[in-house]
């Protein structure tokens, strides 16, 4: 199902992808942001979640991330912080992360090895990024940050 307040053929404008994720925001009943700068388009449909009373879920990042400074944003305002489990989970048990020991890889080729959809493996990304056993670099690969 597709949902607009256009009819089709008018073309994208910057300002139509905010009252895009406004609807989108309006449309559910909560809304979970994975990674969100402050002036990102997920940190703005966190923030018209919170306007409609819709429940806000989030992953907080690092507090020196700009990637992830809208999640932390978010959880000041309230959104419920979701945990990833990982008790008694260290970056040596992780086949993701020895693949990227091995090889700085982008996230299609990380996509490619692990067979996960591309949000279940941006959140293990964000996860071990968070506990800083990798890093993305300038050159759009994720690389082992190792010590």
């Amino acid at each position: 199902m597709c949902h607009s307040t256009y009819e089709v053929g008018i073309s994208a404008q910057k300002y139509r992808f905010l009252e895009r994720n406004t609807l989108m925001a309006s449309l559910s009943d909560e809304v979970i942001v994975v990674e969100a700068g402050e002036s990102s388009g997920a940190f703005y449909t966190g923030r018209e979640a919170f306007n409609l009373n819709k429940r806000v879920s989030t992953i907080k990042g690092p507090d020196d991330s700009n990637k992830c400074s809208g999640n932390n944003r978010l959880i000041e305002m309230g959104a419920n912080q979701l945990h990833i489990a990982l008790e008694g989970f260290d970056e040596s048990d992780n086949e993701i992360v020895n693949f990227i020991k091995m090889q700085p890889s982008t996230i299609e080729t990380l996509i490619s090895y692990t067979e996960l959809s591309t949000p279940t493996l941006e959140s293990w990304l964000l996860e071990f990024e968070y506990r800083r056993w990798i890093v993305q670099k300038a050159d759009g690969k994720w690389h082992y940050n190792g010590w």
